[in-house]
């Protein structure tokens, strides 16, 4: 008997305690970086638990509180703390919110009770005043009844009169009824919608939409006039005036001012590059004239992809995408090695080298390249007299180099005496002594030499 009175009298002091329980939930728990004096806004959820009507504020200081607004029983609310953040004496401390719910007398359990609860944030890396900026340098802020407007930015800087821009901003509900906000820039006849129903305590980011008037002239302000009403009588609540400055203003001469000198700096960068682009080549013409004409003892290439003619009967398009890509790793790997493109006939490349070593080096790398891509081409080397005229070459150093290559076994390296006798020991490869063979129209054919 003595334990069950026990218990009626815990659960008599219980009931009033659970009929009007609250919560508060913040969206982050930890401030850094803040400046001591500091307002930030940190958004919050309270949340009735109980089965009492209560109206619920939160204190900023022991004089001051804050309506957070009255909620039904197992209602959500959400809202902004206005949380000033205070020095601390190291490196982290705590800041405390007291948060206060009243519970109205409806019904025989609810008794005006006060309930509290404690928000608990921790402070970390808090600067002294000392460090706070500048007073131009804080954003705008503008209040009204109920609500209030905080711009992104203050100033805004190289716009050009009569063009379109905008400016980013935050509305704060600061009140207890839901409202719709517009906004209409003196001069225009449209108003903007900035918030078809912005609830107590939450706030909505929007873009301020402007054009720079045609008189902008530096120093220059936009205004614009924000009007909230609430949403459920229509009544006003409130309304401001909202400004920032323009600096750096473009006319339409300054404008085209900037485009002429943008202009001329290309201009001026494209004629740098013609008149390099004509002095190389200069240069190379020069060298080309300078060798017009003159005999010179020079290594000759020539290459021909085996079975070119089939193929092209076969499948022309896929033959020639195949001789393209051949055409180019030969053309780069000669010039890598100190050679000279002289010309292409058909598939057939001629190369021009002063050196009988790289003219070989240069010949066994676009082999080695060539087998893997299943491209089978012949290869002739020759050392011989040749004229140059007119970017060609001619001589019987040429034609001999060219009757090699003709009886050379596709993907092989077939090279006159001449040449072998200019590469032997400096290369690695290997020689096969293939004796004096017949060439077309050659009195004197060399011995022939093949690399294995």
């Amino acid at each position: 008997m003595k334990k069950l009175f026990i218990l009626l009298a815990i659960s008599l002091l219980i009931l009033p305690l659970a009929s009007a329980q609250f919560t508060v939930t913040a969206e982050k728990s930890t401030i850094d970086g803040a400046m001591d004096g500091e307002h930030i806004q940190i958004p919050a959820i309270i949340e009735n638990q109980g089965s009492c009507l209560v109206k619920c504020y939160y204190k900023l200081s022991a004089d001051v509180q804050k309506d957070v607004g009255v909620l039904n029983p197992q209602q959500k609310l959400g809202f902004s703390i206005d949380f000033q953040v205070h020095a601390c004496g190291k490196d982290s401390c705590e800041g405390i919110v007291d948060f206060v719910c009243l519970d109205t007398v409806d019904n025989k359990d609810c008794t005006g009770k006060e309930n509290t609860f404690k928000l608990v944030f921790q402070l970390t890396n808090i600067q002294s005043q000392e460090k706070a900026p500048l007073e131009q340098n804080k954003l705008p802020e503008f209040k009204a009844n109920g609500f209030r407007i905080e711009l992104s930015e203050k100033t805004i800087d190289g716009l050009s009169v009569g063009s379109k821009s905008t400016t980013k901003a935050t509305i704060f509900n600061e009140g207890q009824s839901t409202l719709k906000c517009m906004y209409i820039i003196p001069g225009t006849n449209q108003e903007q919608l900035i918030t078809e129903g912005l609830s107590p305590g939450s706030n909505s980011a929007f873009n301020l939409i402007f054009f720079v008037p045609n008189d902008c002239r530096e120093p220059c302000s936009i205004s614009a006039h924000v009007t909230c009403n609430d949403k459920k009588s229509a009544a006003i609540a409130g309304e401001t005036d909202v400004s920032f400055d323009l600096t750096g203003i473009q006319t339409t001469g300054t404008k085209f001012l900037g485009y002429g000198i943008l202009i001329l700096l290309v201009a001026g960068v494209i004629f740098i590059i013609v008149k390099a682009i004509k002095f190389f080549k200069k240069g190379a013409k020069k060298e080309v004239a300078e060798e017009e004409g003159k005999r010179k003892l020079s290594a000759i290439m020539f290459t021909d992809m085996k079975g070119f003619s089939r193929e092209m009967g076969i499948d022309e398009e896929s033959t020639l995408k195949k001789l393209w890509r051949y055409e180019k790793a030969m053309k780069s790997i000669i010039k890598e090695h100190d050679g000279r493109v002289v010309k292409t006939i058909g598939d057939a490349i001629m190369g021009d080298f002063n050196s009988a070593v790289n003219a070989v080096k240069a010949a066994l790398e676009i082999q080695n390249l060539l087998k893997k891509e299943d491209i089978k081409i012949r290869i002739g080397i020759h050392l011989g007299d040749v004229i140059h005229k007119g970017g060609d070459i001619f001589g019987d150093g040429v034609n001999i180099a060219s009757r090699i290559e003709s009886i050379c076994e596709p993907g092989h390296i077939f090279i006159s005496e001449d040449v072998y006798n200019q590469v032997k020991g400096k290369i690695n490869a290997g020689f096969e002594n293939l004796g004096n063979r017949p060439l077309k129209n050659i009195e004197s054919p060399p011995k022939v030499y093949k690399l294995k």
